[in-house]
């Protein structure tokens, strides 16, 4: 165990002891030793060099609760990784942190990488998690190469809330008596990552389709997804474009089907609706909405969009967001009291008002 006494100057009160177990506190070492090489002023350098020199090792013996951690442990109960966000928030400048972040994200000698350079930026996720998000996937850092890792590009291997959306959609376009795999020409995916499930739908869902879009801000995933596509012969298009933008990129475009999957809980309320009201604008027969549920109360009876607990992104309310873009909402799916591959969920599968619809087209011609 390492305890670590900060000095006055780096919270500006009075002195902290906190308890670090071993793996983090040498982790921990090697982070604030990596920021001797990054341009920070004097001040900021001088609590620096207090913190690295603060660290001490606890003897073995020393008193321990029934947890096993020495009793004098901080009055937060912090553990190890919120120590270390907590005293990196207070000494370093987020800009310096987010520089930070990214090139730990890139250092293989530290455990669990991707989670600490996400950890070095998560109180952003708190206070603007649009702006969290944002740095993370444009960066390829974090979350975004967790998720990688985690959605292979294998059509055989597919996660069962991405299979249950599927479902969903294939039902309500039989219910309206078209064929999966003749009837749907276009396929749109917002926010498609290295394009994996535009694949899946090609290749399993949608045979006919002639154009399928991915379009994702992350350009290494979409680099990469491109590749394997170009290799593999197929018609899947990615594009590396915000989503904040999703409005100019479609222009005068329409496809049959447009998905935003896992998505929408990376932008804040007033983007989703957005969001919402375009897909339904742009969409010829369905649109399908997938995100978390909120498991204290049915999404549909949110009166406003709230944090996760997490701090990892926005529980939404996809239904009022139909219903206010003129949209009808087909089918919903909320899996609040129990947890899918790690998630609670949120479908809906929703269809633009036909009325509207007439009044787009026309208005183009």
């Amino acid at each position: 165990m390492s305890v670590i006494d900060l000095p006055e100057g780096v919270f500006r009160r009075s002195p902290v002891v906190t308890i670090l177990p071993l793996h983090f506190s040498t982790v921990f070492q090697q982070l604030l030793n990596s920021l001797a090489g990054v341009d920070l002023d004097s001040s900021w350098r001088f609590q620096l060099a207090s913190l690295r020199k603060s660290a001490l090792i606890l003897p073995l013996n020393y008193p321990r609760g029934r947890d096993g951690l020495p009793i004098s442990r901080s009055a937060n109960s912090m553990n190890g990784k919120e120590i270390v966000q907590s005293v990196l928030k207070s000494v370093v400048p987020l800009e310096r942190r987010k520089r930070l972040s990214i090139w730990v994200d890139h250092q293989s000698w530290v455990p669990a990488r991707h989670r600490w350079s996400a950890a070095l930026v998560r109180d952003v996720a708190q206070s603007n998690p649009e702006a969290f998000h944002r740095f993370v996937w444009t960066n390829h850092i974090g979350p975004a190469k967790q998720y990688e890792r985690t959605n292979p590009f294998d059509t055989t291997r597919l996660l069962a809330v991405h299979r249950m959306i599927f479902e969903d959609v294939i039902r309500q376009l039989r219910i309206g008596n078209l064929d999966p795999h003749k009837d749907v020409k276009s396929v749109l995916d917002v926010g498609c990552a290295t394009g994996h499930l535009l694949r899946y739908m090609e290749t399993q869902l949608f045979p006919s389709a002639e154009r399928l879009v991915g379009i994702d801000i992350d350009a290494q995933a979409i680099a990469k997804g491109n590749s394997i596509l170009r290799e593999a012969g197929s018609r899947v298009n990615l594009i590396c474009d915000d989503i904040a933008h999703l409005d100019r990129y479609l222009a005068d475009k329409q496809f049959d089907i447009i998905f935003s999957m896992g998505v929408l809980v990376c932008v804040g309320e007033e983007l989703a609706r957005k969001l919402v009201d375009v897909m339904l604008k742009h969409a010829r027969r369905l649109v399908a909405f997938s995100g978390p549920a909120n498991p204290a109360v049915h999404n549909a009876q949110m009166t406003r969009s709230v944090l996760r607990r997490d701090g990892a992104g926005l529980v939404h309310n996809f239904d009022a967001m139909v219903k206010n873009a003129k949209g009808k909402v087909l089918f919903q799916r909320w899996e609040g009291d129990r947890m899918v591959d790690g998630y609670s969920f949120y479908n809906i599968v929703a269809s633009p008002d036909p009325l509207r619809q007439q009044l787009t087209v026309h208005e183009k011609e």
